[in-house]
């Protein structure tokens, strides 16, 4: 039985994050930020923020094929915050000492079904255009 196709972005960031354990690097993620992203938004510049993602750094690092997720400190907090970001927002991933090495990907907007899950909201409702009209073809 064959088990169906991992995302190759999430395969890319993972292999990102091992190749970074295996040879003591940080890996970092560049974030293109969205409404849908759920990240701390004192540190966006210019739509753009940059997360370490070691396991040193964060704590219950989830990746799916669609959704990084973790805690972390940021600043001066005490309490850990719930980062959350679609894949679809991280435009690189790579060790922060050699960030020319990364895996780049190009941003896409955020599905509005995965928006919805991440901010809490209802799913949008499905849109139904009404019927066009067709004009008749002639018979000559």
């Amino acid at each position: 039985m064959t088990q169906p196709l991992r995302s190759i972005r999430a395969k890319l960031i993972e292999s990102v994050r091992e190749y970074c354990a295996e040879h003591f690097l940080r890996p970092y993620i560049w974030v293109d930020v969205d409404d849908a992203c759920l990240v701390p938004f004192e540190y966006v510049t210019e739509g753009m923020i940059i997360l370490d993602v070691d396991d040193e750094a964060v704590r219950g690092l989830e990746l799916t094929d669609e959704l990084l997720t973790f805690e972390a400190r940021f600043g001066d907090s005490v309490e850990p915050m719930q980062v959350v970001v679609p894949l679809n927002r991280i435009v690189h991933a790579a060790p922060a000492e050699t960030p020319e090495e990364g895996a780049s990907f190009m941003v896409k907007p955020t599905h509005p079904d995965l928006r919805a899950e991440i901010l809490g909201e209802e799913k949008p409702a499905e849109t139904v255009s009404a019927p066009q009209p067709h004009r008749p073809m002639r018979i000559k």
